[in-house]
């Protein structure tokens, strides 16, 4: 799988689970993104993946829906690795 196709895949994974946690603790796209200090269209990008989240907005982003950064990036534990890794 070229890197970009790898890339692509970990970020609709890493905006998957994001969105799932954010439903699952009764939070709006508004409500995150005003927490985390973004636009809800940035949020939305993010969440679907057509987006890469820094390090420091992963954190921002995991603290707004009421989580701990590792629990977010725990999810993206066993992604495999590209193949020319």
């Amino acid at each position: 799988m070229p890197d970009d196709e790898w890339d692509q895949r970990v970020r609709r994974l890493f905006g998957a689970w994001l969105k799932q946690l954010r439903r699952r603790n009764g939070l709006t796209q508004v409500a995150v993104a005003e927490r985390a200090g973004i636009s809800v269209g940035y949020l939305s990008q993010i969440e679907t993946g057509r987006h890469n989240a820094t390090l420091g907005l992963i954190v921002r982003l995991s603290l707004a829906v009421d989580a701990k950064p590792s629990q977010v990036m725990a999810r993206l534990d066993n992604v495999e690795p590209p193949t020319d890794f």
